[in-house]
């Protein structure tokens, strides 16, 4: 399968593994059919790791931030009374 060498490199670097790829006659690079079915089981993997992490992210976002009120008047010792 002739696959593109920045695809290819994206996809090392989300799996962090080297799949063996060789340079064809036309200059395209082929992968392996055997190396293509590990690639797409390490890239569901790394979708699956990073989904839950994702979904981790929100629920702790959701339990944990409170929203910080700002009033100016407070923050900065200022009297409304002041600007009339």
């Amino acid at each position: 399968m002739e696959l593109d060498l920045k695809l290819y490199e994206k996809i090392c670097e989300i799996t962090d593994v080297d799949y063996e790829m060789a340079k064809s006659n036309d200059g395209n690079y082929v992968l392996a059919y055997h190396d293509l079915d590990s690639l797409i089981k390490d890239l569901v993997c790394a979708y699956d790791v990073l989904k839950e992490e994702l979904e981790d992210l929100k629920q702790d976002v959701k339990e944990n931030y409170e929203p910080k009120k700002f009033d100016p008047w407070k923050e900065y010792a200022l009297n409304p009374n002041d600007f009339h």
